[in-house]
């Protein structure tokens, strides 16, 4: 059941998203079956855009942040991505914005009143990435 204060977080972390929104397409290759009742990225399959309304900014959310007492933002020379809890993001998922390619870290769900309302993750530039691995 989805409880009144749930539904006002979830619009919270909407009008976040609204008032700095950015919309990108992800390019993520399709998934098979891994023949051990599991799921891994089909080699031969073409990658599909799927569509992405976030923000990108360098405030992280903190888990603090989401209780009654809002301390604000934290400023951090890291790029974020922040969704919504009806988006969809991945870990290594990767995108162009800001006149650069980014790969997406590891995903934080946020959670307040028994719900998710979102998913935020740290952004690295696709090619650093790489080039490191």
């Amino acid at each position: 059941m989805i409880t009144r204060e749930l539904q006002q977080a979830r619009k919270g972390i909407k009008k976040l998203i609204g008032a700095n929104r950015t919309v990108i397409i992800i390019h993520r290759k399709p998934l098979t079956g891994d023949g051990f009742d599991g799921e891994v990225e089909d080699p031969f399959g073409i990658p599909a855009g799927i569509t992405v309304r976030c923000r990108l900014s360098h405030d992280a959310i903190e888990p603090a942040q989401l209780g009654e007492v809002s301390s604000g933002f934290t400023s951090d020379p890291i790029l974020y991505i922040l969704v919504d809890n009806a988006q969809d993001i991945v870990q290594d998922d990767i995108f162009e914005a800001l006149s650069k390619k980014w790969k997406i870290g590891l995903v934080d769900t946020l959670h307040a009143h028994n719900g998710i309302i979102g998913y935020q993750a740290p952004l690295f530039e696709a090619e650093t990435i790489e080039e490191v691995s």
